[in-house]
């Protein structure tokens, strides 16, 4: 998807312009611009526009492996900032709705304590 086409769809999704985006449920954390080739060549699926959005619209893909310019969304996860934190215990991490049995609270607890060696 080119850069114009998917500001166009965020902005379509929340013409706000306040709802938080992710990758794969993960925080972005940085947006580079690199060489097709760099960390392994891009991969691009080819659509029908008339099906895209309303059914399955691949027909095809591409592989581009040059110096042409990609964009890349780099994505952080709190498990990997927790890992990456030397000293965590009191790393504020807020849940939001958690499951009546807290399965994020309990999640996030386990994260710290292994990443401690606990």
């Amino acid at each position: 998807m080119k850069t114009k086409e998917l500001i166009k769809r965020l902005q379509d999704a929340d013409p706000s312009g306040e709802i938080e985006c992710c990758v794969g449920n993960q925080d972005i954390y940085f947006i580079s611009q690199e060489p097709s080739y760099y960390d392994g060549a891009l991969q691009v699926l080819i659509h029908d526009e008339k099906l895209r959005d309303k059914c399955w619209s691949i027909v095809g893909a591409k592989i581009i492996r040059t110096s042409q310019p990609k964009i890349q969304i780099h994505i952080l996860s709190i498990q990997d900032v927790l890992f990456d934190t030397e000293d965590n215990k009191d790393f504020p991490v807020e849940v939001i709705g958690d499951s009546i049995d807290g399965y994020y609270t309990n999640l996030i607890k386990t994260w710290k304590e292994k990443s401690q060696g606990v």
